[in-house]
């Protein structure tokens, strides 16, 4: 209801009456006083008025059309993101209806199902008026189970080409994006994937897109570019979404993770109003990039080697470069990792026309004072806090298996009693309150208050639960 409020008062200030209108009563405002206040007859104030009082009128017609630029951009900013990919959770699992809902034993151990199950998240609380698990629109394609997957890149220098539809809508469709601030960059693209059950080993078929045709794509399936047509009405229209190598989409891999510390605490980001292009004033994960051509080290036209090694010391490059640079941790002093052994697995988000997402972990060796600490010390977080009040992002330290609190009206709930506002306050913890939830929607659930990304970290934890909780309890004894 508010959401369809703001698009009526958007629309309101785009249309050529309300402003025909609006310089009618600013001149009426101004005339009447006037005449009221000047004594002398209807055609001589007039006159006057006609005369003397266009500069007033002008001026305060340019006001209001001021103001009203400031409310409508700021209108645009907030509906930007629902404009562009639905948040209509069952509705978009009702369209792909044909695909599969995920058992207990579907990813019983180390697999990749190219059709994929629907993702869900199970609840660990029990009770009458409790949810035993919510189904997202995503599937879950490959799970690393047990942790022995080796990961291998097919590497190509290929570009991808869009479509000559989207090419022809270019101008149209970047209007979708017009409140985002945006750098284009090149990517790598996942064009398929295959697994070999004898030798554990993900082999993904890569190749070359940008950033750019991501937007043009993936990011904007539901933005409406010409009457009642938009990317997934005339691309992933079917009851199954395309396979990969099928797909006339930019997917581009994003890469997403979690921080746990060795006590079982997770750090976690509120975006706030920043001109992202992704998860506006939503809970998101730490780890959260693309992966780039520049992030993996390839210059030129040169290319993954074919090798078991050749990917996962790719993705450990960029992995400790991101997480030096966005948190100041150090791999080797602060934490160890094994792209093999800390993948989790990959989804394909339905959202965004089956773009492909790979998720990863990683365990500090420190408890979650320590990881405050050394986030405020060393981080991008010391840049933020010289005014508090001036954050364009939150973050928090939490309990992490406190977030799995699934309740028939808040069916995502973290009461974080316990949470941790990473800033300073006269060098004392920021003690507060929050709360992540979907709220039901029909027969089903839709996001309100997390990023897509962020669940497919709790569900991809779940799956992997047993190895990640050993290792958390086998880290915290060591530095215990």
């Amino acid at each position: 209801m508010r959401k369809n409020k703001a698009k009526f008062i958007r629309r309101m200030m785009d249309s050529p009456i309300t402003a025909l209108l609006l310089n009618i009563g600013l001149f009426f405002l101004f005339f009447i006083p006037a005449v009221l206040l000047s004594g002398s007859d209807f055609h001589n104030t007039f006159t006057n008025i006609i005369v003397n009082g266009v500069a007033v009128s002008v001026i305060l017609v340019e006001f209001v059309k001021f103001i009203a630029g400031l409310m409508k951009k700021k209108l645009d900013n907030r509906l930007e993101e629902s404009e562009k990919t639905t948040d209509d959770y069952p509705d978009i699992i009702k369209k792909y209806s044909e695909h599969e809902k995920i058992k207990e034993d579907s990813f019983s151990k180390n697999d990749y199902q190219e059709e994929g199950f629907f993702m869900k998240i199970k609840n660990y609380q029990q009770g009458d008026d409790i949810k035993p698990e919510v189904e997202l629109p995503a599937l879950v394609t490959c799970v690393n189970v047990d942790g022995e997957m080796k990961l291998k890149a097919i590497d190509s220098p290929k570009s991808y080409v869009l479509p000559d539809l989207i090419t022809a809508n270019v101008a149209n469709i970047m209007q979708a994006h017009k409140t985002s601030k945006i750098e284009n960059y090149d990517t790598i693209r996942l064009d398929d994937a295959t697994f070999d059950k004898d030798t554990n080993e993900l082999t993904l078929y890569t190749s070359r897109t940008c950033y750019y045709q991501m937007l043009l794509t993936n990011r904007c399936m539901d933005y409406e570019f010409a009457t009642k047509m938009t990317v997934r009405s005339a691309f992933e229209y079917r009851k199954k979404i395309l396979p990969l190598n099928k797909s006339k989409m930019g997917n581009q891999i994003g890469v997403e993770g979690l921080i746990l510390t060795n006590d079982g605490w997770a750090l976690v980001e509120k975006r706030l109003s920043e001109k992202r292009t992704t998860w506006r004033d939503k809970f998101a994960q730490p780890i959260s990039l693309s992966m780039k051509k520049d992030g993996l080290e390839l210059v030129d036209d040169e290319v993954i080697k074919d090798t078991v090694d050749a990917l996962s010391i790719k993705i450990k490059g960029m992995m400790k470069k991101y997480l030096q640079d966005t948190f100041g941790l150090l791999m080797d002093q602060h934490y160890s990792f094994d792209a093999n052994k800390n993948f989790l697995g990959f989804e394909r988000d339905l959202l965004e026309g089956g773009k492909p997402n790979v998720y990863f972990y990683v365990i500090v060796d420190m408890d979650h004072l320590q990881l405050k600490e050394v986030l405020e010390k060393n981080g991008r977080i010391p840049n933020l806090i010289k005014k508090p009040e001036d954050l364009k992002r939150k973050y928090y330290l939490y309990p992490f298996e406190e977030c799995f609190a699934i309740t028939d009206d808040m069916v995502l709930a973290m009461k974080m009693d316990r949470a941790i506002r990473l800033y300073r306050t006269d060098d004392k913890i920021h003690w507060t309150k929050f709360k992540m939830l979907l709220r039901k929607c029909g027969d089903g659930l839709y996001k309100k208050e997390c990023g897509e990304s962020f669940l497919g970290c709790l569900s991809f934890y779940q799956m992997c639960k047993d190895r990640i909780d050993k290792e958390i309890y086998a880290k915290g004894n060591i530095n215990g």
